[in-house]
């Protein structure tokens, strides 16, 4: 367990002083176009059809999988599917990144447009038309004629397929494979969001809606200054929408507002999750402001970054990954993987990583987060936190010493670190050392005492029973 003094404040996730770091280059000119995570992996794709699974920690590559066709730059995504189609519209698959596998292939699909994507269904906009595809031959595509509504993206819940127009809201029965119409009794000029059973939506009067498609009828409204077109979203138990008065509201599911601020810019990206916080991306995109918001203690805070952001950040262990990009001319190139967050302190791994024995060499790895330039001063201490060892390392690039325990016992490494900008934070780490020689040998008189053996000899390094 690791503990941190209180020698720096910190809100949780969010402080004055956040830290940008990039952490993976991509030396190929092969446009990268996505990046999810699956599993405390990266799954990076680019333009010519390559699927690379690259574990965060490490930045080592573990899993490939190839395409046979280049794909188009317009990936859409849901959950732990990608739909990825060529550029001459003869190729569509559905890709599973769980299982790094295609699951779904079509041939000569037109050049389609996306609209919702789950482990068995896909929904595909074709002009007019709506077509929802099986992926189990049962079933041929269902057709849904919308004539000139706007159609946007579908929604999945148990055996239903939610398809939102501006007039109309169209249920798909995934079992009895037909639809449904309700009319909207506001148009809606948003996404939808789906949440136990109620819709979500801006309408075209300035409101945002709670529906019950079941009952057909509005819960209620809630006047905004300005209309929301982007798909409100659900994050820690509130709703959240940021409508084009340049401002952020969360409200709760009873119709109330529970708080709201001003962004002050137009927002680059939907508003991430993180934690406590929710992380607003603004203008100006070469040099965006990220902005963050505790709901909880109704606190605030901005970053400012110095890059181009090319997709969807994803918020992993505390900290936003995001795909690093820069100008090339008139046009925009993903160079690397760049984090940031808060997380300051130093991880502690040892080597071997348990049974830690007195009298053999322990390796002590010191792995600074998000410290500039940081100095360490190390110390172990005995259960009585008396200093039996010190060590200073002034190169945070061979933050590493061994240490071999005279006796077994109960011990804790201490870790002061002094920071280039001036931060100073303690971090700690109990472990434990044990003889395991003498482990060994009490282990083996025991077992010598419950057998019938007559010599039963014990040696440090060479182990045996004789039986006459």
């Amino acid at each position: 367990m690791f503990s941190c003094s209180p020698k720096i404040q910190t809100v949780p996730e969010v402080t004055g002083s956040l830290a940008s770091k990039e952490i993976y280059t991509f030396s190929s000119d092969v446009p990268v176009l996505k990046m999810l995570e699956k599993e405390s992996h990266f799954v990076i794709v680019n333009g010519r059809g390559t699927i690379s699974k690259i574990e965060i920690a490490s930045g080592e590559l573990k899993f490939i999988f190839q395409l046979n066709f280049p794909i188009h730059p317009e990936i859409f995504s849901r959950g732990d599917y990608l739909v990825m189609r060529d550029n001459a519209g003869k190729h569509l698959v559905v890709f599973d990144i769980g299982g790094m596998k295609i699951i779904h292939d079509m041939e000569n699909p037109g050049k389609v447009k996306c609209i919702g994507v789950n482990g068995e269904h896909i929904v595909l906009l074709n002009g007019s038309d709506v077509f929802v595809h099986d992926y189990s031959p049962k079933n041929a595509p269902l057709k849904i004629e919308l004539g000139k509504t706007n159609a946007f993206d579908c929604q999945f819940a148990e055996n239903s397929i939610y398809l939102p127009t501006t007039d109309t809201l169209y249920v798909v029965d995934t079992k009895k494979w037909n639809y449904r119409t309700i009319a909207f009794p506001i148009p809606c000029i948003s996404g939808i969001l789906l949440d136990e059973g109620s819709i979500y939506y801006g309408s075209d009067n300035r409101r945002l809606i709670k529906f019950n498609p079941l009952k057909n009828k509005i819960v209620w409204k809630f006047l905004l200054t300005k209309k929301l077109t982007d798909t409100p979203q659900k994050i820690f138990g509130h709703i959240v929408c940021t409508p084009e008065d340049q401002n952020i509201y969360f409200i709760s599911p009873s119709g109330t507002l529970d708080w709201w601020q001003k962004l002050n810019s137009t927002r680059l990206l939907h508003p991430v999750p993180m934690g406590e916080n929710v992380a607003v991306f603004l203008f100006p995109p070469e040099s965006p402001q990220v902005k963050y918001f505790n709901l909880k203690k109704h606190e605030t805070n901005s970053y400012t970054l110095d890059y181009l952001i090319q997709g969807a950040p994803i918020y992993f262990g505390q900290e936003l990954f995001i795909l690093k990009g820069q100008k090339e001319g008139k046009q925009k190139k993903v160079i690397g993987i760049a984090k940031i967050g808060n997380r300051y302190e130093v991880d502690i791994k040892t080597d071997p990583k348990r049974l830690l024995s007195t009298g053999k060499s322990i390796k002590f790895i010191l792995s600074p987060v998000n410290l500039i330039d940081p100095e360490f001063d190390v110390k172990i201490l005995n259960s009585k936190k008396e200093t039996i060892f010190n060590k200073k390392i002034a190169d945070a690039e061979k933050a590493q010493f061994n240490w071999i325990p005279e006796a077994e016992g109960e011990y804790e490494v201490s870790v002061d670190s002094k920071t280039a900008d001036g931060q100073q934070l303690t971090t700690t780490q109990p472990f434990s050392v044990m003889d395991i020689d003498k482990l060994l040998l009490d282990y083996y008189l025991e077992l010598q005492q419950e057998s019938n053996a007559d010599i039963f000899e014990v040696k440090k390094k060479n182990i045996h029973a004789e039986d006459h």
